[in-house]
C-alpha cells in the first residue's frame, strides 16, 4: 500500500533516473568534455519534458509548442540549473484547456525539476518580449522541445522581425548597463578571492552577452561559424571556447559539491573542487592555488575576448559622422594619431618596422590622457610577440617606460599594458605572478592585481594624488627624481612570489636583474633592491 504523500512508482522511477543523469557530471574529472556532458543532460531533460507532456495532455486540446529558454535553450544545463519552459499557445486556446499545462507544470515539479514555467499565446509572448528585457533576453536562446513545430516556427519568424530587429540598439544599451551593474555587485574584478562563476567579471554571463549580441548582429550566422565568416579571429574563438569549457566544468562540480544550484566559488569549496578536477600540490604552490590560477587565467580570457569583440562589433556598427562634422584628427609623433578622442596608429607596418613603438605608444597614452582605439588594440595583440630582448634594451623604449612611471596616469597605463599582454613581454619575470593566488583569507586579490593596485595607492599618496593620508607624506623636490624607482618597486615588490616562500629576498635578486636590463643607474638599482628586500620590515615591526 502506498503511504500518503509518497510518489507514485512512475514518479519515483523518474526521480531515480534524474539523479542518475546528474551523476554524469561526476565523470571523469580532467578529461570531462563539459559541453558534451551538459548537452547529454539537456537531452535527458527534454525527454522528461516530452514524457510529462504526453502523460498529462488532455485529449482534443489545440496545437501548442514547448519552448526551452535561457540556459535550458542553450543546452548549457548544470546539475541543478533551473529549467525555463514556455508553453506557447494559439488564439484558439480557451480556459477549458488550461488544466493541461498546469498539470504538466506540477508533473515536472513532482519529478524534482526546478521549473520556471509560463503559458503565453503567440501574441502575448510578442507583446511581453517588447516590454520585458529579461523575457526578451531569454527568448534569444529559444529552442523547440516538443508539440507543434509549425507553431514554434511562426512565432520564431515574427519574433525576429517584430521584436529583435527593431530593438537592437535599445537592447544592446540595456544589456551593457546591466553588465556594469552585475560586475559592481559581484566584485568588478576577475581576480577576487571568491569569484562567481556565472555572474562575476569574466564569468559565463559575459560569454552569454557576446552570444546574444552575435545573434542580433549576425542573425544568419551560427555562433560557431563567426571565425570562418571573418567576424572573430580563429585563435580568439578557440581561446574563448577553451576558457568557457573550463568555467562550465567548475560550475558542474560546484553544483554537485553543494547539491543545489550554486555558482559562487566559495573559499571553503575551492580545495574540494581542485581535488575533483585533478590538481596536485607542487613545490611552488598548493593544489588549490594551481586550480585557482587556472580559473583566473580562463576567466581573464573570457573577460578580455568578450570585451574585445563586443567593442569591435559596436565600433563596426557606429555610423560615420557627417563629412562636415568629423572630429579633428590630431597628428602625434612616430605615426600616432588621436582620432575621435582615442589613440591609434596610421599603419601597423610601423610596429613591424619599429617594435619599440609597442612601448612608446603607452607613453603617448599617458601624455595625452586618452584611451586606445580598438584598431590599435588589435595591432598590439597581433604584434606583441615582437617585443623581445632587443626592444627591452632599446633606449627609446626604456625612456618611454620611465616617462610612464613619472606620469600621474601610471596606474591606468600599466593596467592597459598588462591587459594587452605587453607588461609580461616588457618584464618577463612578471609572468610567474600573473593570476597567482595565495590560498588564505588575507590575500584578497591575485599577486599581479595586488602589484598594480600598489602602484595606484602609491600614486594617491604622492603630491596631487588626492588621498587624505598624502598630507602625512613628506615629499621633497629632491625625491621627485626617485619617483619612477618608488613606483617600480611598488609594481615589483612581490615579484618573488612566483616561486613560493621567501619572496622578499628572492624578489630583491630578481629586481636587480630587471633594473640592470632597464639601464637604471647603480644608485637607482640599489634603492630598488632595498625597497623590495625590506618591504615587509614595517609589517614585522608592527606585529612584535
Amino acid at each position: 500500500m502506498k503511504r500518503p504523500g509518497a510518489p507514485t512508482p512512475s514518479v519515483a522511477a523518474a526521480r531515480a533516473e534524474l539523479e542518475a543523469a546528474r551523476r554524469c557530471f561526476d565523470l571523469p574529472l580532467r578529461g570531462e568534455d563539459a559541453g558534451r556532458t551538459q548537452q547529454a543532460y539537456t537531452t535527458r531533460i527534454d525527454a522528461f519534458v516530452r514524457e510529462a507532456a504526453t502523460s498529462t495532455r488532455i485529449k482534443g486540446c489545440p496545437p501548442f509548442a514547448l519552448v526551452a529558454l535561457g540556459g535550458y535553450g542553450r543546452e548549457e544545463m548544470a546539475p541543478f540549473s533551473d529549467i525555463d519552459l514556455l508553453f506557447l499557445t494559439g488564439t484558439e486556446w480557451e480556459a477549458r484547456w488550461l488544466p493541461f499545462p498546469e498539470a504538466l507544470h506540477r508533473r515536472l515539479w513532482d519529478l524534482g525539476l526546478p521549473v520556471g514555467f509560463s503559458i503565453r499565446s503567440i501574441e502575448t509572448a510578442l507583446a511581453d518580449a517588447r516590454e520585458d528585457l529579461v523575457f526578451q533576453t531569454a527568448l534569444l536562446d529559444r529552442r523547440f522541445v516538443g508539440g507543434d513545430p509549425e507553431r514554434f516556427e511562426a512565432f520564431d519568424a515574427r519574433l525576429r522581425v517584430e521584436v529583435h530587429a527593431p530593438q537592437i540598439e535599445a537592447f544592446v544599451a540595456a544589456k551593457l548597463a546591466e553588465q556594469e551593474r552585475r560586475r559592481t555587485r559581484y566584485g568588478d574584478s576577475v581576480y577576487i578571492l571568491e569569484p562567481n562563476v556565472r555572474d562575476g567579471a569574466g564569468g559565463l554571463r559575459d560569454y552569454h552577452l557576446l552570444r546574444w549580441l552575435a545573434t542580433l548582429f549576425f542573425p544568419r550566422l551560427p555562433f560557431e561559424e563567426l571565425p570562418s565568416a571573418g567576424k572573430m579571429a580563429p585563435e580568439s574563438f578557440q581561446a574563448l571556447t577553451r576558457a568557457v569549457a573550463f568555467l562550465w566544468k567548475v560550475r558542474h562540480h560546484l553544483h554537485r559539491h553543494f547539491r543545489r544550484k550554486n555558482d559562487h566559488l566559495r573559499f571553503e569549496a575551492q580545495e574540494r573542487i581542485a581535488d575533483r578536477l585533478g590538481f596536485r600540490e607542487t613545490k611552488s604552490a598548493l593544489a588549490v592555488e594551481h586550480f585557482m590560477r587556472t580559473f583566473y587565467l580562463h576567466a581573464r580570457t573570457v573577460e578580455r575576448e568578450t570585451g574585445r569583440w563586443i567593442e569591435t562589433w559596436l565600433e563596426g556598427r557606429s555610423p560615420a559622422p557627417p563629412a562636415g562634422n568629423r572630429r579633428e584628427r590630431k597628428q602625434l609623433a612616430e605615426g600616432f594619431v588621436i582620432m575621435e578622442g582615442r589613440l591609434t596608429l596610421e599603419d601597423d607596418r610601423l610596429l613591424r618596422e619599429s617594435p619599440e613603438r609597442l612601448v612608446t605608444l603607452f607613453r603617448e597614452m599617458a601624455h595625452s590622457d586618452v584611451t586606445l582605439h580598438p584598431t590599435l588594440k588589435g595591432m598590439i595583440r597581433a604584434h606583441r610577440f615582437r617585443l623581445d630582448s632587443g626592444v627591452q634594451r632599446h633606449p627609446a623604449a626604456r625612456e618611454a617606460f620611465f616617462e610612464i612611471l613619472r606620469s600621474p596616469r601610471a596606474f591606468r597605463v600599466l593596467e592597459e599594458m598588462h591587459d594587452l599582454g605587453i607588461l609580461v613581454r616588457w618584464i618577463p619575470e612578471f609572468r610567474k605572478v600573473v593570476c597567482k593566488m595565495q590560498h588564505d583569507l588575507y590575500h584578497v586579490y591575485t599577486v599581479d592585481r595586488h602589484l598594480l593596485f600598489t602602484v595606484k595607492h602609491l600614486l594617491s599618496l604622492l603630491p596631487g594624488g588626492g588621498d587624505e593620508w598624502g598630507s602625512f607624506v613628506r615629499w621633497t623636490p629632491e625625491m621627485e627624481t626617485m619617483r619612477p624607482v618608488l613606483l617600480l618597486a611598488g609594481l615589483l615588490h612581490d615579484i618573488g612570489k612566483g616561486d613560493g616562500p621567501g619572496h622578499a629576498s628572492r624578489g630583491a635578486t630578481i629586481v636587480r636583474t630587471i633594473g640592470e636590463r632597464l639601464g637604471m643607474s647603480p644608485e637607482a638599482i640599489d634603492l630598488l633592491v632595498f625597497l623590495v628586500s625590506e618591504h615587509l620590515r614595517m609589517a614585522h615591526i608592527s606585529q612584535r
